[in-house]
Parts: structure tokens; sequence; C-alpha cells
């Protein structure tokens, strides 16, 4: 797994938690003090057990460290640019969710290696979009979850998210579209 996920990671448990926090964390379950290096490999199964040691640390369930996880990403002050390069992907919620079936060739051309979970939406009805996950990454529909939370926010939405278990390979995420202009949302310029 690439270094930035669990950069990611951590960045989340030190704003979060603290760096005394981590500090304590890593020396119990990393051997000493450490901190990750962005672009260098790691365990696929070294990233799944930062999630399942932060949330016995926090007495939370993985899913919940994970959905806190993709909240941080896209609203905490050094997420501005991922936020922005997904805000790029529609002007309003719904041309968001619907420019999600391209985010692994627009992930690829940020970061090769990076080799996001495939994404692939689909309408149910006039207010309801399906998101299926496939589980390369083990629980990353938490993650999603997270994000498309943060993200109906940033453009004004309420949308209810339930995310099903995974089966067959996928997790899916349906998004029930209560209404598109429930708030003014953030500014957002392409410039």
């Amino acid at each position: 797994m690439l270094g930035l996920i669990n950069k990611a990671i951590e960045n989340f448990a030190i704003d979060t938690y603290g760096k005394r926090f981590w500090n304590s964390f890593t020396r119990r379950h990393l051997n000493g003090e450490f901190t990750f290096e962005p672009l260098l490999e790691y365990e696929h199964a070294l990233t799944f057990r930062l999630i399942d040691w932060l949330a016995e640390a926090r007495s939370k369930t993985s899913a919940d460290i994970m959905e806190d996880i993709g909240t941080f990403l896209v609203s905490q002050r050094n997420g501005e640019a991922l936020r922005r390069l997904l805000r790029f992907g529609g002007a309003n919620f719904v041309e968001f969710i619907f420019s999600l079936d391209e985010l692994n060739e627009r992930s690829e051309i940020a970061l090769k290696d990076l080799n996001l979970p495939q994404l692939s939406v689909e309408r149910i009805n006039q207010n309801s979009v399906s998101v299926r996950v496939d589980q390369s990454w083990p629980g990353f529909e938490h993650v999603m979850a997270g994000i498309l939370h943060s993200l109906a926010d940033d453009y004004g939405a309420l949308v209810f998210i339930n995310v099903s278990p995974p089966e067959g390979g996928s997790a899916y995420l349906v998004l029930e579209l209560i209404q598109h202009h429930f708030t003014e949302g953030r500014k957002f310029s392409l410039a």
C-alpha cells in the first residue's frame, strides 16, 4: 500500500487525538515512535491493522474510524487540494456523484501507484443513486461515506447515505438526495 494512505491515517490520528496519543500508539503497536513516508510502499495488512488498532484504542468500530478518516480527508485544513480535485467533478452534488465513475482515472493522473478501489455509479430513481465499491481495500466504502457526507455539506445538499455490508466482492452506498440546496454550501471556483 502506498505510504500516502498510512500517512493520512497518521495525520488523522495526530490532528484528532494529538501527537502524544500518536507517539504512545506507535510505541505500543510499531515498537517505537514512528512516522510514515508518503511515497514508500507498506504491506497492505499494516494499513488495516492500523485501523483496527485505532478503533480499539478509541473504543470505536473500524467502520466508524474509516468514516471519520474519510471526513477528515476533505474537511481538514491540509485537505484543500483533495477537496478541490473532487469538486472539479461537478457543479452540483448530483454531477459530482456521477463523476465518481472517473475517480480512478483522475487519481492515477495525480498518483500512479495509488490504485484506489473501483467505483461505479448507477441511478436507482430520480433521487437515489447506488455507488458500488469493490473490496480491493476492505472497508473503503466507509471512507467514501465520510467523503460523501462532507462533500454533500460542501455542495449544500442534504443526503442520506446507507452503507451495505460487502457481498460478492463489492459493497454499496445508497445515496438518497433529500434536498439539492439545503444550505448555501461552500464557495468554489475553477480559477
